[in-house]
């Protein structure tokens, strides 16, 4: 059951349930520890669900701004040591009805119905981590910049599943904590999850603000204690092979150029980079575009060495002339063209009220 806390009470107790949006107060969900990991498989049939925490407080914002949703939503959470499980049912009363035709991951899922899952480790209502599902399981994610702005380059590792039934939908998510900067000594999360009705139009959630769900209108879900990230230790060795071949000269040659990347979390707030002769020839390709105007483009960050915590990185939401800092110069020349990258080193994250960032790069002349 949802509780209430005014803003300037903190956690300290549950009130009484009322209009929080009207009245400034919080609300506030209790989790509870499962000792058995639920399957995902679409099915609430697991004893994780029957002992979880559960919200059915959902209001509209789209059409209606806080009107009574036209179909109704359950929700469970539960953790353990390693995940936050969420558990969604969504009725449906024309379950043939749902749309559900993107199939590919990372793919914009807005004209398909889905749920989506807002974290924000940190409760501070300034950035936080989007985990959407569609009733295929197509999933997509991104991380927040500022309360309101979501970088969708970004991805994690986490998993769901999501089945139609007879009564609806169900989707399941398991979040590692692996994949989350968070403090193990605040028990108390910023949450909120939003559910699209797609051919209604309709946009449901638990809590929102002048129409939006973002980290900077997040309920809060409270008693995650015990969390563990593991060692936080990742590290991906590569090897680039070129086989080039003179037909004029009749020659051929072989050039091998093995690189490193290591990540590591001092703390579970504190994060830590290198990077040896960094290849980026997974990184996706960036789209093609025609600039008509007299302003350079500003193409989004895609590698994985600088989407670590990127959100340390921007800067009062300043997207186009005038940013203070875009790592898409890193590894241009001055003309433009491709610089490798020998080494870099990056140190991110959070300690107390501050964020930290400290980014080091040398590359080749």
């Amino acid at each position: 059951m949802t509780g209430f806390l005014p803003v300037s009470q903190g956690l300290a107790q549950d009130t009484s349930p009322g209009d929080a949006a009207a009245s400034g107060e919080v609300k506030v969900l209790r989790l509870y520890r499962t000792d058995t990991p639920p399957t995902l498989d679409g099915r609430l049939d697991d004893a994780a669900w029957s002992g979880a925490a559960t919200m059915d407080d959902m209001h509209q914002y789209e059409p209606v701004d806080h009107g009574v949703p036209s179909e109704p939503t359950t929700v469970y959470l539960a953790y353990d040591d390693e995940n936050l499980y969420v558990a969604v049912r969504m009725w449906d009363s024309e379950p043939d009805r749902i749309m559900a035709r993107e199939l590919v991951q990372n793919r914009d899922l807005r004209w398909d119905d889905s749920v989506t899952v807002y974290i924000d480790p940190f409760n501070s209502r300034r950035t936080g981590y989007r985990f959407q599902v569609n009733p295929n399981g197509s999933r997509d994610d991104a991380v927040f910049e500022t309360p309101t702005n979501a970088n969708v380059d970004w991805d994690g590792i986490w998993h769901a599943e999501a089945r139609i039934d007879d009564a609806g939908w169900v989707a399941e998510f398991a979040i590692p904590f692996k994949t989350l900067n968070f403090d193990p000594d605040n028990p108390d999360w910023g949450f909120s999850i939003e559910r699209s009705i797609a051919r209604k139009q309709e946009e449901i959630a638990w809590v929102s603000y002048n129409r939006q769900v973002n980290p900077g209108t997040t309920g809060v879900i409270s008693g995650l204690t015990g969390l563990r990230q593991g060692r936080g230790l990742d590290i991906a060795p590569s090897i680039v092979s070129t086989q080039s071949r003179d037909f004029e000269a009749d020659s051929s040659g072989v050039d091998t150029e093995p690189s490193l990347d290591l990540f590591y979390n001092f703390t579970p707030s504190f994060t830590g980079a290198l990077t040896f002769n960094t290849d980026f020839s997974a990184t996706e390709v960036d789209d093609r575009r025609i600039n008509l105007t007299r302003f350079s483009l500003f193409f989004p960050e895609k590698r994985d060495f600088f989407l670590r915590d990127v959100d340390i990185f921007s800067f009062g939401g300043l997207e186009r002339n005038g940013i203070p800092f875009f790592s898409r110069r890193i590894g241009l020349s001055d003309d433009g063209r491709p610089v490798d990258l020998e080494v870099g080193a990056k140190l991110t994250g959070r300690v107390g009220r501050w964020n930290v960032g400290a980014l080091n790069i040398r590359q080749d002349a």
